[in-house]
Parts: C-alpha cells; structure tokens; sequence
C-alpha cells in the first residue's frame, strides 16, 4: 500500500490518505483525520481500515501540505449556485398548510370529495403533489387533464369554495409539533417572520395572526390573491420579499411541498425543505431545496446552529 498526508483547515489537524491495491474492490482508499504531537510523532493511523490504529514512530511533514476534500456546507453551496457573495438573513418565510398547521390530511381528504362531487378524480398523492399551489390554478389543471376543457377563474373559484367548506368542517388543524419553539429561536434571532400560502381563505389568515401572536402580523402574509401566478413561481416568495424589504439572499424558505420548494428555489432565497408528508425525500430534493429535514423539530433543534453565526 501508499499513504499520503494533507494539512487540514485546523491547527494540528491532518488528513491521512491511504491507498491499498485489492483482489476483490481494487484500489480503495482510507481517509482519516489524525493529529500530530512533538514535531510529527503519530501514534494510532489505522493503515488497513479496521478500526484499529497501528502504533507509527514518526512521519515527516509533507513538503507541500494539501487541503483535504470536504464537503461544500449548504450555505456555501446556495452562494455558489445564485452566485451571490453574501448570506446574511434577516426574514423568514413559512409556506403554512403543513408547515405552520398539521393540515394537509384534511385538505387531501377535502381535495378528493370535492373534485369528486364535480366528476373530477383526485387522489392523496396529487394533494400532496400539488400543494402550494394556488386552489384554483389546480383545479383548472385537474380539469383540463381530465375532460380537456378550459374553465374560466370563476367556475374554478365555485369548485375551490366547496373544498373550502368540506376542508372547514372537519374541525382546525392542530400546530405542527416544533413550529412555536422555532419560530421563538427565530424571533430572539431579530429576524423577520412571513408566511406565503397558496390559500386565500379569510378564516385561515385569521387565525394565523392569532395563532402566531407576536411573531406574524397581517402585513408579513402573502396569499392566493397577492400574486397573478402562485407556485412553483417565485412570485409568492418574491411577494414575501417584497413585503418583508429583503433581498433573496438575506431570506430562507420554509417549506414542505414540491412546488414550494421550487418556488422558494426560483425566488433564489435558501430553501429548507421539512418533509411532513408521505412524499419521498428526492420529491423535495429533485427540486434544488438547500437542507432537508424529517420533521419540524429536527429544524427547531439545529436552527441555532444552522443560522446563529450567519445573523
């Protein structure tokens, strides 16, 4: 076998690289980190990659160090891809409907028996697939899918109110477990919070400013009616900007939809992608989200971390 050694980004710390011909895998490579005391004695380098380190009595000091691979941190990534120079958040943007409430089984089940009643099949998949968007730009979708027919905003807004309305008899939604203790870090952080919802519907808005007392004010809302195009455009985001005086990047998007995502992507804000739902995580990132998380309390529990340095 041949080994190498490379400086690391740390005082004291190096990367060991060792290479080792095989039978079965052919060339395979070990990379660890080691450290060095008394001018290069190195004690423990695991050589054959079995956990075990063997004892070395010294090693000299590489006449060119180099930097070891790592991974490019998500933030660096975001800069690199939008080609800004700077990250530095001062809002942010919660999409609301599985994000901010635990809503979206009621609204798959709304979906489904409303199209139905109108001789439109909807599944839960395509809720979930085509939440963000705004009601009526999916039933219009649905609608000239399935019969081919182009129905006019108003004949869509009659089906959308009847989703409304089975979607509001199955009672309120509960808070998305997490949500108030990230929207606290945020808040102690100084930095704005808005939410941008594909929904339009007065008793929701309302109980967001209730719900989220002291966190989001109406002024910091974008809904259906905002924008002429919803998501997966950026106008809603780009809305929520608007509202909030940030620029893409000093915003991050909270979101849990594929449309979402694309929208907060497009929008060139960092987009976090929190997967509350049965969709496969490649659904959220196929479409360019910068983190992704389980749940909304693994995003609570790393929020400080994540951005405390960045603010």
């Amino acid at each position: 076998p041949s080994s190498s050694l490379g400086q690391g980004d740390e005082a004291g710390s190096w990367w060991f690289y060792h290479f080792q011909e095989t039978p079965v895998l052919g060339r395979v490579v070990h990379l660890q980190p080691v450290r060095w005391q008394d001018d290069w004695p190195l004690m423990g380098v695991d050589f054959d990659g079995n956990g075990i380190g063997e004892p070395v009595a010294s090693w000299p000091a590489p006449m060119r160090p180099m930097s070891p691979m790592r991974p490019m941190s998500p933030i660096a990534h975001y800069l690199k891809k939008h080609g800004f120079e700077q990250f530095e958040p001062k809002a942010v943007l919660f999409d609301m409907d599985g994000v901010l409430y635990d809503s979206m089984p009621r609204h798959a089940i709304a979906w489904q028996r409303s199209m139905a009643s109108f001789g439109i099949h909807m599944t839960e998949a395509d809720a979930y697939a085509t939440e963000g968007a705004r009601g009526i730009d999916t039933i219009r979708k649905m609608v000239l899918l399935q019969r081919g027919e182009e129905i006019t905003l108003e004949r869509a807004q009659e089906m959308y109110d009847e989703k409304t309305r089975l979607f509001h008899e199955m009672g309120v939604a509960p808070l998305m477990p997490g949500i108030t203790g990230l929207m606290e870090h945020i808040h102690r952080q100084g930095l704005q919070i808005g939410v941008v919802t594909g929904s339009g519907q007065r008793p929701l808005i309302n109980r967001l400013t209730s719900d989220f007392r002291g966190f989001v004010d109406e002024e910091h809302i974008v809904t259906a009616y905002d924008v002429r195009r919803g998501k997966p455009n950026p106008d809603p985001y780009l809305m929520g900007m608007k509202k909030a005086g940030v620029e893409p990047w000093q915003t991050v998007v909270v979101e849990n939809a594929p449309l979402g995502v694309a929208a907060g992507v497009a929008a060139q804000a960092f987009t976090i992608a929190v997967n509350t739902g049965p969709l496969p995580d490649e659904a959220l990132t196929s479409k360019g989200a910068d983190l992704l998380f389980a749940k909304m309390t693994d995003l609570r529990d790393a929020w400080n971390q994540l951005f405390q340095a960045s603010v």
